[in-house]
């Protein structure tokens, strides 16, 4: 430790001595980074700590009502259960039987007012069309 403070005070004595930071009416100049190359880290961070003013921090002011206490930003969560609940059964439909069969077809004893005279063609009873045959095209060159 002894040695590192002597070769810091040679140092000073090649530099110059150190002026206080309160002392410069202006602030001091930049440092030539070109002049940092030679010197190893450890001293180089030793100057730069020299250099530069710590902030003074201000002093606490005092109190003058007990601290308000600051609600969480964040609600917390709701604890989840460990287990899912099953769903509850749902009731079964109530299925109607079937009309007998009577062996007639199933037609309205009325027709609808607004239905047509004629029955429409289903496209079941609708008569299937050739298609029409294509005349051959020439090649073109």
């Amino acid at each position: 430790m002894m040695d590192r403070l002597f070769a810091l005070n040679e140092e000073e004595k090649q530099v110059g001595p150190s002026v206080s930071y309160e002392d410069q009416p202006t602030p001091p100049p930049a440092a030539d980074e070109s002049a940092l190359d030679d010197v190893p880290l450890e001293d180089a961070a030793a100057a730069t700590a020299l250099a530069e003013p710590e902030p003074v921090p201000e002093p606490a002011a005092e109190p003058d009502s007990e601290p308000v206490p600051v609600p969480d930003m964040v609600p917390d969560p709701e604890p989840e259960p460990e287990y899912e609940p099953e769903p509850a059964p749902l009731p079964e439909p109530e299925i109607e039987p079937a009309p007998e069969p009577t062996g007639e077809p199933d037609v309205p004893e009325e027709p609808a007012p607004n239905a047509p005279e004629t029955p429409l063609e289903t496209p079941l009873e609708a008569p299937i069309e050739e298609p029409l045959e294509a005349p051959a095209q020439e090649p073109m060159d």
